[in-house]
């Protein structure tokens, strides 16, 4: 609902005093492509947000750190950057 990744959701849950068995069941039911699929049109949004006339490594950087502050995973990041050619 908010695109979050799983850690920023795992984290939220925790300060809210969820038990950790919740947690686990519920990060559980998340739709592997459905995920992945939320984070490529996150990060495509994103790509169009970014200033154009940056350097293409720096551009990479800042949209990596992006999805890292919304709680994605670096592996998937780095493979949906290259997959869509960031």
């Amino acid at each position: 609902m908010k695109r979050w990744g799983r850690y920023k959701i795992r984290d939220g849950l925790k300060k809210r005093q969820i038990s950790a068995y919740c947690i686990k069941k519920g990060l559980s039911e998340i739709d592997d492509e459905a995920y992945y699929t939320t984070m490529c049109n996150e990060l495509a949004r994103r790509n169009e947000a970014e200033k154009a006339g940056q350097h293409p490594y720096l551009r990479r950087r800042a949209l990596a750190d992006y999805m890292f502050k919304r709680g994605y995973e670096s592996g998937l990041v780095w493979e949906a950057i290259n997959e869509l050619g960031l």
